[in-house]
């Protein structure tokens, strides 16, 4: 069953991003990136979850089956976009193919997840790659754990998850001091950036298996932890993703942000209430709907923008405004969207719970 205020979530998230790769408005521009660390900071606490739901269930979990249904999850309107998108590459002729790593891996990395290291075709399919190896690497962690029936030892999976974000940070330490700044050497790599994944996962550890404790913590404390998050989200605000700070601990501070604001409305019964109060319950519903396209969306939007600039560019004098041009990428990129998941990954997602049904289901 999925939950609203966490469809509300995804929403934002994807709006950030969108924002991001349309410079509207320069601070939605300069902040917007963060979308998708709350990206990670939701799939990890969620996905682990149902690993986690697995288990205490039927005390074991079924890697081959989670990763059958993740793969059909992800895969389907992945390839779906890619195949689509490298048509309409040939098509308009927009990329010089030997500029691009289209020929160089670009194509060989982005089918094999590896588009953060080796080459891409589209920027954003970065972390789509973080979470792919994320996610092979949780699960053989995870599995190994319940052959050793350590998975419950709480204070051995704290440590593996400190290690995970102690390594990150220092990582990201040793390669903005060794390294001239780019978005892909110093945003795009695995090891630099599965942290906010595992602090998702640590909250997701705490929730399902002391559930009592988690809610009482972050109920009782709910409004200086919220305060406290709202100071920290402040931080993008000034300092860009270039910089030092923003670039190693800042990183941090921003998923734990992202974590607490996860955790406070997971435990609290009127979320929605709350969320309808102070934005007004239309404008909520609409956030929620776009969250619970948000995969779609975030796969089409660059696809739909480059489409649109390109037509844009070729056939209309004189040039139209940019925010008419934003508009239409923007309604242009959820429709396209909602089509596309109807169309793929709904029909996908029907086969697999049909084919290869949940063991986590129904499990609180």
């Amino acid at each position: 069953m999925r939950l609203k205020h966490l469809d509300f979530l995804r929403g934002i998230a994807v709006l950030l991003v969108l924002f991001r790769h349309y410079a509207l408005s320069i601070v939605l521009f300069n902040i917007g990136w963060i979308g998708v660390d709350l990206f990670f900071v939701l799939s990890g606490f969620l996905v682990s979850g149902l690993l986690f739901k697995e288990y205490i269930k039927y005390g074991n979990i079924k890697p081959i089956l989670f990763l059958i249904r993740r793969g059909l999850k992800i895969y389907p309107l992945f390839y779906f976009a890619l195949i689509l998108s490298l048509i309409s590459i040939s098509v308009f002729n927009y990329f010089k193919w030997d500029q691009n790593n289209i020929f160089r891996g670009g194509v060989i990395a982005e089918f094999l997840f590896l588009q953060n290291y080796f080459g891409h075709i589209w920027d954003h399919t970065w972390s789509l790659a973080v979470e792919e190896h994320f996610y092979f690497t949780l699960i053989l962690l995870i599995f190994i754990l319940t052959k050793t029936k350590t998975l419950q030892n709480k204070k051995l999976f704290i440590t593996l998850c400190i290690a995970v974000s102690l390594g990150c940070l220092l990582l990201r330490f040793h390669n903005y001091t060794t390294n001239i700044f780019s978005t892909y050497t110093h945003v795009f790599a695995t090891h630099l950036r599965i942290d906010s994944l595992m602090f998702g996962v640590l909250l997701s550890y705490f929730y399902h298996f002391h559930r009592e404790k988690f809610v009482i913590f972050f109920t009782k404390y709910r409004v200086s932890l919220l305060v406290l998050s709202g100071i920290i989200l402040i931080i993008p605000f000034i300092f860009l993703i270039d910089s030092f700070f923003m670039n190693t601990t800042g990183l941090t501070l921003l998923y734990t942000a992202f974590g607490i604001i996860l955790s406070v409305m997971v435990v609290s019964e009127n979320t929605i209430q709350i969320l309808n109060k102070i934005l007004g319950q239309k404008i909520v519903n609409l956030i929620s709907k776009i969250g619970f396209y948000s995969y779609s969306i975030y796969l089409w939007h660059i696809i739909v923008l480059y489409i649109i600039t390109i037509i844009i560019k070729n056939t209309v004098k004189p040039e139209i405004p940019i925010y008419i041009v934003f508009t239409i990428y923007f309604l242009s990129s959820i429709f396209i969207a909602i089509g596309a998941s109807k169309l793929i990954e709904q029909r996908a997602l029907k086969y697999r719970d049909k084919k290869y049904p949940s063991r986590s289901k129904n499990v609180m």
